[in-house]
């Protein structure tokens, strides 16, 4: 059996380190329940925008009214006609397909906005560039059943454990330099946290597709009234109505209009910034993995063993 020294509570007043170099850092998979953004606006402008497979939509009434006079042969007095037909209202509907439009720009903005649950894979950081550290400082640190391997020179074990009272009071440690191949940290628990003053500028979106979109009207259209008499430049009679003195009435009402964009709206080259005052998450879990962690000059101050246990 190897020879330990067993600590089973220590603490640190405080400690300082530097430069500090870390090959990988390895994030778990961060799951938060739910994100808040305070006064959320943005500002984009597009390159081109597309209208996919559109259709409009309208509610037709449609009513028909005429008056005039039938002329007969000289030798009968002419005929006075007036009437009118109604129809039922109906729906026409007609497929526009893509609708291709200019460059313009949009502007999101809300008081609040929140999403969630929010998880992200982070990417390990370094992987072949070492992370580095120019100085850490660390103050009130608690450690718990720490185990230090020792090297016996003669490779046997002499006696078991035995607990060995701290004869000295708290003590400073010097480290010249440490080397710790890897350090993992499970179940990092985070409180909940608060960012302010989130600001994204030159974003670049190079296509933006919409879902499906229906647009109703939402005030009532006036009716059309189309009047013409047979006989005004560009009316062309045909059978009993030539010749003949007749005024027709048509009245056109659409009591609604609906433009379905099947398809949704496609934008392309979208650029623009976007500005956050605050963003909120609830408390969340992580781990993380260290390797390759290198410490130069360490210093612990107020370093406090009250139990040490050694096994050789």
């Amino acid at each position: 059996m190897a020879p330990t020294i067993d600590i089973p509570n220590s603490d640190i007043s405080s400690s300082s380190a530097g430069p500090i170099t870390i090959d990988t850092i390895e994030i778990s998979p961060v799951s938060i329940p739910s994100v808040t953004l305070k006064d959320f606006s943005g500002t984009f402008t597009y390159g081109s925008a597309t209208a996919k497979n559109v259709e409009i939509e309208m509610t037709i009434n449609l009513s028909s009214t005429f008056s005039g006079e039938v002329i007969t042969p000289d030798w009968l007095p002419n005929v006075s006609v007036s009437g009118g037909i109604n129809f039922d209202p109906f729906v026409q509907s007609n497929s526009l397909g893509d609708i291709d439009m200019d460059g313009g720009s949009f502007t999101m903005e809300a008081d609040a906005m929140s999403f969630g649950p929010f998880s992200m894979k982070p990417d390990p950081i370094g992987n072949g560039t070492k992370t580095t550290v120019a100085e850490m400082n660390a103050k009130n640190i608690q450690m718990r059943q720490t185990i230090i391997p020792l090297q016996n020179p003669l490779g046997i074990t002499l006696g078991d454990s035995f607990p060995v009272p701290n004869p000295m009071g708290p003590m400073n440690v010097k480290v010249k330099k440490a080397c710790i191949d890897e350090l993992d940290s499970t179940k990092v628990a985070t409180p909940p946290a608060t960012v302010r003053d989130i600001v994204a500028q030159k974003i670049n979106i190079p296509k933006v597709t919409t879902g499906a979109l229906e647009v109703d009207s939402s005030t009532s259209i006036p009716p059309v009234v189309m009047t013409r008499d047979l006989w005004d430049n560009g009316a062309n009679p045909y059978g009993d109505a030539t010749n003949q003195k007749i005024t027709t009435t048509v009245t056109l009402n659409i009591s609604g209009v609906k433009l379905k964009i099947k398809g949704g709206l496609e934008f392309k080259n979208v650029q623009g910034s976007v500005a956050v005052t605050s963003a909120s998450s609830t408390p969340f879990d992580l781990d993380l993995a260290f390797k390759g962690m290198k410490i130069v000059d360490l210093k612990m101050k107020g370093l406090s063993l009250p139990e040490l246990e050694v096994e050789l």
